[in-house]
């Protein structure tokens, strides 16, 4: 069928000479190919989206530069640190425990970090689980989340959650059961390492 026959131009594709970028325009104008179509007319839709694509790359890249390729090993000791292109990360622990007289408890800790317009926003989570019954709970985000949060962005007047989330910012605070740190956290980028309040 008409699949068969582009693969096997794609694949004769890999036998020419030029560069990658020759061979990635040939290899275009064979999937775009339409009988009914002029080849000049096929040529001018395929060099516009190669156009349009190469603008949106550099922001929008298939993939990150500072991000691990696909099916490749992953080094720790690089990917366990923050990348700058992320737009939302985070880092947890979770551990199941027993004191001495066989107490059980689940710990669990965690540190979010958000990009919210050019603002870089953390979030520290923490609870401690005893015998599965009782339930301690810490949240507690940055001093200057709430206002990051009122300049970039702006509810729906359909969203009523994020409105009354917004009226509770508006008062320099983050809503409740969430605390307000005293100070900003901190996420190391040359070592693993999180200083947050009440977890570091």
């Amino acid at each position: 069928g008409g699949g068969g026959e582009v693969m096997a131009q794609l694949e004769a594709l890999r036998s020419l000479g030029g560069s990658d970028a020759a061979k990635l325009r040939s290899g275009l104008y064979c999937l775009l190919r339409d009988s009914a179509v002029a080849p000049l007319r096929t040529y001018a839709l395929r060099d516009a989206w190669l156009a349009s694509l190469s603008k949106e790359l550099p922001a929008h890249p298939l993939y990150k530069p500072d991000w691990p390729l696909r099916h490749r090993a992953i080094d720790l000791r690089v990917h366990d640190l923050p990348h700058a292109s992320s737009m939302i990360e985070w880092w947890y622990f979770h551990a199941h425990l027993a004191a001495a007289d066989g107490t059980p408890y689940c710990a669990f800790a965690a540190l979010f970090r958000v990009r919210v317009g050019g603002d870089l926003l953390c979030h520290a989570h923490a609870s401690l689980l005893c015998r599965g019954e009782t339930h301690a709970y810490y949240s507690c985000g940055e001093p200057h989340a709430a206002a990051a949060v009122l300049r970039h962005r702006q509810p729906r007047r359909t969203d009523y959650f994020e409105r009354a989330m917004h009226e509770a910012m508006a008062k320099g605070a983050l809503p409740l059961p969430d605390a307000t740190a005293a100070r900003r956290f901190t996420v190391r980028t040359d070592a693993f390492g999180i200083e947050a309040d009440r977890l570091s």
